[in-house]
């Protein structure tokens, strides 16, 4: 199981474990964004929202990159996680648990 934590800085265990995050930042803020508004997301939205100062094509390969990043952290054990289609990205909820996810269902 991933855990993530967005809550007092962003970090992530997989199966009890640290996580070593990517270096890049614009992988880091994909992975928050992606726990703070769960779901499946048009890569397009999500290319626009990493790099709104630059052109479709670059902003979405920025995207594929911050998602490589993202899986090659996680590694064979943690690599599912995150959902990437030709379409959309996000994170598997059945192999993803986040303190804000968490956070949210006790304020519920």
């Amino acid at each position: 199981m991933l855990e993530i934590r967005v809550l007092g800085g962003l970090a992530a265990d997989l199966d009890g474990r640290p996580v070593q995050l990517p270096a890049d930042a614009r992988a880091r803020e994909l992975l928050g964004w992606l726990v703070v508004s769960p779901g499946l997301h048009a890569r397009s939205t999500l290319a626009g929202r990493l790099r709104p100062d630059v052109g479709e094509e670059s902003a979405r390969k920025t995207l594929r990159d911050a998602v490589y990043e993202l899986r090659r952290a996680f590694g064979p054990g943690g690599r599912d996680a995150v959902v990437a289609t030709r379409e959309q990205v996000g994170l598997e909820p059945e192999l993803v648990r986040a303190d804000l996810w968490e956070f949210r269902r006790q304020v519920a």
